[in-house]
């Protein structure tokens, strides 16, 4: 059996070419395998595709497409950066949004000025606010200072003003705000509050979102009122919220929340008290640990091993 090096030069060896890629999807067949060859395409591989790829039917477009944003979910070493940047043009807007989400972690720099290419041009509502959405790591790096200032601000003003378009899509509306949220500053937080009064279908969703994304605590009451609500999907965003903001005062009221009847809030509330952690958290979740349903059972491994890896900087003060 090959190991190291020789697995690695195997596995490229039986590999398929581009060529045996296409000529497999001119079939009308979409295999995952086939797919994955889409990954890691060098120049002249690209141009291949480019140069095939309109040749292909707009469903099975559709079908590879969907079938590389879900290899890369549960394959992050498949790359499929090149391959996207082409399907970007496609004709079909469900391609060309499941390109911009399958590029989710794409570090390329060429990246940003392509999804404000498309915020301004594309004509597909979903796409723009897929694209509005791939600029949250954008402004992640500006909080944390690694964007450059100008961008950044051009950034923050772009976003902002999507968010309080009155004029733009609702869905733009809400990724712009979810996207910019972290930020925290100017109109942010009116913003926040105006969605989260909003009965506009899932605006106050986002706004339970965008308020775990400032991580302050500001907004706690709101989302700890929210635990009860009525509909699931404000259960299930109050409870990520919570964990995003991190505050261990809400640590009962998650508890209570793992009990919830919808397994989505449960596992929701049984993360977020992993991401709180402590030794609070850890009596929580090892309790839980024992009567959880079987559905649970995983989540509550994982929140445990989070909130265990927790450590006080308080406790090293000599």
């Amino acid at each position: 059996m090959p190991q190291g090096n020789d697995a690695e030069a195997a596995n490229l060896a039986a590999a398929p070419s581009i060529i045996e890629v296409l000529d497999s999807f001119a079939t009308g067949q979409v295999h995952a395998s086939d797919v994955a060859g889409l990954a890691g395409l060098n120049d002249d591989e690209a141009a291949t595709l480019a140069r095939r790829w309109p040749d292909l039917p707009a469903d099975e477009r559709v079908a590879i497409a969907r079938e590389m944003l879900e290899l890369t979910e549960e394959r992050v070493e498949l790359l499929f950066g090149a391959a996207c940047r082409i399907l970007l043009s496609d004709p079909v807007p469900a391609v060309r949004q499941l390109a911009v989400a399958t590029l989710w972690e794409d570090e390329g720099t060429d990246l940003e000025p392509r999804l404000l290419e498309i915020i301004a041009h594309d004509p597909s509502s979903d796409v723009v606010a897929q694209a509005v959405q791939g600029l949250a790591r954008f402004v992640d790096q500006a909080v944390m200072g690694k964007l450059d200032p100008t961008e950044a601000e051009h950034l923050t003003r772009l976003l902002t003003n999507l968010a309080a378009d009155e004029q733009a899509p609702p869905l733009v509306r809400r990724r712009a705000l979810e996207s910019v949220a972290a930020l925290g500053t100017g109109r942010i937080p009116q913003l926040i509050d105006a969605f989260y009064r909003d009965d506009t279908s899932g605006f106050r969703a986002s706004a339970l979102y965008a308020m775990g994304r400032t991580a302050s605590r500001r907004w706690l009451h709101l989302i700890e009122a929210d635990f009860g609500n009525e509909d699931a999907e404000l259960r299930y965003e109050a409870a990520r919220a919570a964990g995003e903001i991190a505050d261990p005062q809400v640590l009962q009221a998650l508890a209570k929340l793992s009990e919830d009847e919808d397994i989505e809030v449960r596992q929701a509330a049984i993360t977020a008290m992993g991401r709180i952690g402590g030794p609070a958290a850890t009596r929580i979740l090892r309790r839980l640990a024992e009567t959880a349903a079987e559905p649970d059972q995983e989540a509550v491994e994982e929140a445990l091993a989070e909130s265990e890896s927790f450590v006080d900087p308080l406790s090293f003060r000599p």
